[in-house]
């Protein structure tokens, strides 16, 4: 797997105009409905399709959220074990 990490900074305080699109359709911290009023915002094209892909990668987010904290804490019990 190759991943790539690019540092948004806080959509909320960015003046620049892609970095607070980006920020905000990225994050997990912001709610499918303020995702999907910041693509209207910017007439992003918006269809049933992309909603729905909103909404899973919102999902997608708590599930590797949920999985990196699971694999921390099976660490952790290793090391402790040492």
């Amino acid at each position: 797997m190759t991943g790539v990490v690019i540092r948004l900074g806080d959509a909320d305080k960015t003046e620049n105009e892609l970095l607070k699109v980006l920020g905000t359709i990225l994050s997990n911290k912001k709610s499918v409905n303020d995702k999907i009023e910041i693509m209207k915002e910017y007439d992003l094209p918006l269809t049933q399709t992309v909603e729905r892909k909103v909404g899973n990668m919102y999902s997608l987010a708590d599930i590797i959220a949920e999985e990196a904290a699971e694999e921390a804490k099976e660490k952790r019990e290793e090391e402790t074990m040492l």
